[in-house]
């Protein structure tokens, strides 16, 4: 084999890597690109104020967003999202760790909390909250109504039904109507979480993982590290190839 076709198909072979490589980093480099632009004009774009709370979005980074507990009461709807108390839309006053349950009286919402019962008219207005200190007892776990219309809570120590105007409490053994938690109408959902979006993920965040591929697990940056190597090579390949033919034309002419 003369040297002229050794030369030729060397070449041939560089070109042919230099197609690959090209094929292989098509799909990485616009990405690459996009973003890091969109980076560097990260104060004109405002990414750092636009955020993302889509649950997908949530899940794909591990974070668990906050959700509500909700209690149809009557024609109304007792929720708690985060610590804070809402009657359908409207936010309460009081806030709480955790709401066990909530039941509709003829004039009056009874919620419970572990420790505390908190009494709100149907119009969300805050009557009382009663507590130990008013003979509440201690380590609610549900909270229900009697045959009889009364409160009857589950506690560590039994049932105890009581009675909220003379405020006393006695063992029972009825079968209460339990407060179950239900799923709101959609509509609601959405008003809710509209006023509680919660932290979500900036647009500069998301855009810095995606450049970096961390978006992509803890595979993601090595990824991004190949693609950034086979552009190297990449660049390499063509830089030679423009050289082989240069010469190959200056040897042709002499």
């Amino acid at each position: 084999m003369t040297r002229h076709k050794q030369n030729k198909r060397l070449l041939g072979s560089i070109f042919r890597w230099h197609r690959y490589l090209g094929l292989l980093i098509v799909l990485v480099i616009p990405l690459l690109t996009i973003s890091g632009i969109m980076l560097n004009h990260t104060d004109d774009l405002r990414l750092g104020k636009r955020e993302f709370s889509q649950h997908w979005l949530f899940a794909w980074y591990g974070i668990t967003p906050v959700e509500g507990r909700f209690f149809f009461v009557g024609k109304e709807w007792l929720s708690q999202w985060g610590e804070q108390l809402y009657l359908n839309s409207t936010a309460l006053t009081p806030r709480v760790e955790r709401l066990i349950g909530a039941v509709r009286l003829p004039k009056v919402v009874v919620t419970s909390t572990s420790d505390v019962l908190l009494l709100i008219t149907p119009q969300g207005e805050l009557l009382e909250i009663l507590d130990s200190l008013d003979g509440v007892p201690r380590n609610i776990q549900a909270l229900g109504v009697g045959e009889n219309g009364r409160i009857v809570l589950s506690t560590r120590q039994g049932l105890m039904e009581g009675d909220l105007e003379s405020g006393s409490w006695q063992p029972t053994t009825i079968t209460p109507t339990w407060a179950e938690e239900a799923t709101p109408p959609k509509r609601l959902l959405r008003q809710l979480r509209q006023q509680n979006p919660g932290p979500g993920i900036s647009a500069e965040r998301l855009l810095l993982d995606l450049h970096s591929g961390r978006l992509f697990g803890k595979w993601g940056p090595y990824l991004v590290d190949f693609a950034a190597l086979l552009l190297l090579l990449n660049a390499f390949s063509g830089l030679l190839i423009w050289w082989r033919r240069r010469h190959q034309r200056a040897t042709a002419k002499a």
